[in-house]
This record gives C-alpha cells, sequence and structure tokens, in this order.
C-alpha cells in the first residue's frame, strides 16, 4: 500500500473522532520554564490529532505533546488522550510511553472522568526536574461516520411462444394493409 493509499484509509469515514471543539484546559500547576501552545484540533491528512503541547523555554528540555488516541482504522480502541515526549533519548521515550518513571518522567496516559458523557481528563505531567503540569483538560468531540446505501435492482420475464398458424399470418397481413390504407388516407 502506498502513502497516498494509507493516507485515504486513515481518512476513511469508521465513526472516529474527526475534530475537537471547545478545548479548555484548566492548570492547576505549570511550571514557569513552559508554556502551552494550543493546536488547531482537527486531525492531520495522516490520522493524527494534536490538542496541546507543553513547551519549554529552553530548547534543551523535553516537550510534551497531547494528542488524542483512539487507534487506527479497522483497529479503534479505548479512546484516550496521551501524551508524547520529545528532546530525550528513546529510551526515555519508551519508558514515557510505557509509564515505567524510572527516569522521573511520567505522564503519558490522563484520567477520564468517571461520566461517560463527559471529556474531562486529569493530566500530571512530571520530569526529573518535578512537577511540570497538573490540571484538567476538557473539550467536545464531533464523530465521523459514513453512510452506505446500494440498491439492487431485479427484473424477470417469461415467455410464451405462440406457434403461428395460416390463420395468424393472413390476420396480420390484413391488419398491415389496414394501417397502409388508413395512413395514406390520413396523410392526404
Amino acid at each position: 500500500m502506498n502513502r497516498t493509499q494509507q493516507i485515504a484509509e486513515r481518512n476513511r469515514p469508521d465513526g472516529r473522532v474527526m475534530q475537537l471543539s471547545n478545548l479548555n484546559i484548566a492548570k492547576h500547576h505549570l511550571d514557569a520554564e513552559y508554556s502551552i501552545r494550543k493546536h488547531n484540533l482537527a486531525r492531520s491528512e495522516t490520522g493524527l490529532l494534536r490538542v496541546f503541547d507543553l513547551v519549554p523555554n529552553n530548547p534543551g528540555d523535553a516537550s510534551f505533546h497531547a494528542r488524542w488516541d483512539d487507534g487506527s482504522p479497522g483497529r479503534r480502541n479505548r479512546e484516550d488522550g496521551d501524551f508524547d515526549i520529545d528532546g530525550v533519548s528513546d529510551e526515555i521515550k519508551r519508558d514515557f510511553k510505557n509509564q515505567n518513571p524510572r527516569w522521573g518522567y511520567s505522564g503519558h496516559h490522563t484520567d477520564r472522568s468517571p461520566d461517560p458523557h463527559q471529556r474531562i481528563y486529569d493530566v500530571r505531567i512530571e520530569a526529573p526536574t518535578g512537577l511540570i503540569f497538573e490540571g484538567e483538560v476538557s473539550f467536545n468531540v464531533t464523530f465521523d461516520t459514513g453512510v452506505t446505501e446500494a440498491m439492487n435492482a431485479t427484473m424477470s420475464t417469461d415467455a410464451v411462444v405462440i406457434p403461428a398458424t395460416p390463420w395468424t399470418r393472413f390476420r396480420n397481413r390484413i391488419l398491415g394493409l389496414y394501417d397502409r390504407v388508413t395512413r395514406y388516407f390520413l396523410a392526404h
């Protein structure tokens, strides 16, 4: 499958969340060395749905990226708000994703409100230097669904063969002659 086909497959309507709206970030704590950068809240052509970033003031520090995670086409999973980490080694990225805080980084998964009708997530991001962010993130979602309509039509006929008899041939000739005479007189 080439890249164009992969993108088309990812953008096929299958009931996933296509965009977010009404993003609300209630900060209980934000490290003074970090700022929040919000995204446009729509899926990219590759299927990534970014929510916001925690961007360090010092370019050498780790950055954190909130994204919507609902699996991939054909393999949808439980909807989650997840965080990815950048600016660190691959080993630390792996540990962060697997929730192994041995390097002092944690917060890949968020905790969703127990009410299934609310999308409120408790977020806590930590680094070896301490707490980076703690707060609640909420938003509305827009799902993408597709409707397929199909119609089949079937027609059947029964044919009956009526054998021609001398009388049928004679009658058809008389009717044909009558039609020609009638057309002639109607035309003049």
